[in-house]
């Protein structure tokens, strides 16, 4: 019986100290985790397209600068960001093989219904502003 007592008490501050070392180095994983994230959690872009733009980059950056058509813009978006799509209407090739189509890609928004000037989704009319 003493034997079994003194086995479990002269390894239980060894467990113990285990067991806490276990616990902040969880703790330090998870909170680095969180913090390497938080970059990819805030790098959503939003690209603009407008077929009538004029002059400007043409980069997609802003409404000024905006790409000339919606197949640019989805081949530069990633995992998350938004396409805001100006009115009018948009093919997926400047030809005239009606075989090809616009691909999606997954996590990636496409909004349409805007004028060209605005700041927030909420600002669109898409009654008005059509697009196809």
């Amino acid at each position: 019986m003493y034997r079994i007592i003194f086995r479990v008490a002269f390894f239980l501050p060894f467990f113990q100290a285990t067991h806490q070392r276990l616990f902040a180095m969880r703790n330090l994983l998870f909170i680095a985790a969180l913090i390497i994230s938080l970059p990819v959690l805030n790098s959503q872009q939003t690209h603009f397209v407008n077929h009538a733009a004029l002059g400007g980059q043409q980069n997609g950056t802003s409404w000024a600068d905006a790409f000339l058509d919606l197949q640019a813009a989805l081949a530069a978006a990633e995992n998350g960001d938004e396409i805001w799509v100006a009115t009018g209407t948009y093919y997926p090739t400047n030809a005239t093989d009606r075989s090809l189509s616009f691909e999606l890609k997954r996590g990636v928004k496409i909004f349409g219904g805007f004028d060209g000037t605005e700041v927030a989704t909420a600002q669109r009319e898409p009654t008005h502003n059509e697009f196809f």
